[in-house]
């Protein structure tokens, strides 16, 4: 099957997948959250979830760029997450 259909299936190869993007947005949520990591306020996870979505907003068009959807992208960062998450 091409890669096309896989496409339009949601059947594709997690080697297809941006993983390299969703590393990337790994990195800046994390490093943002390590900023506020001494930060005492209520507003914390606020902030924190806040530049979660801009940084995915910010991505997603580079990924579309990319030639991926936002699904796949959605994918590797579900699986760059549980990656980290096991160490």
């Amino acid at each position: 099957m091409t890669l096309f259909p896989q496409l339009l299936l949601g059947t594709w190869d997690p080697e297809l997948l941006p993983m390299d993007l969703a590393e990337e947005y790994h990195d800046r949520c994390e490093f943002y959250e390590r900023l506020l990591a001494n930060w005492k306020s209520e507003e914390k996870p606020y902030f924190i979830n806040r530049n979660a979505k801009d940084e995915m907003r910010a991505m997603t068009t580079r990924v579309h760029a990319s030639g991926f959807t936002y699904k796949q992208f959605l994918e590797a960062i579900r699986l760059v997450g549980k990656q980290r998450r096991r160490g």
